[in-house]
């Protein structure tokens, strides 16, 4: 999500991994190789991100054949509990 309110999480994101778009999370958060926003429509949008709706194109079919463990982590979410900025 881009943008909630008065709290712009790209802005947010600019802020502890400078030129994420470009580089994942840089020399910050090495790890982090993709970042998909869900835009809605409150932010500016940035040319060189990859929005949530793209993520179906272009998929090979054989990709929803793959088995994976129910038990392994499947997504880490932050949240500070409400819908006002994290504290």
């Amino acid at each position: 999500m881009d943008q909630f309110r008065d709290v712009d999480y790209l802005d947010a994101l600019d802020q502890i991994a400078p030129d994420w778009e470009h580089h994942g999370g840089g020399s910050s958060m090495p790890c982090l190789r993709h970042i998909l926003v869900l835009a809605t429509g409150e932010a500016n949008p940035r040319v060189d991100v990859m929005p949530f709706a793209a993520l179906d194109r272009g998929i090979d079919p054989a990709i929803d054949a793959i088995l994976v463990d129910p038990l392994a982590d499947c997504d880490i979410i932050y949240t500070s509990g409400t819908t006002g900025a994290p504290k």
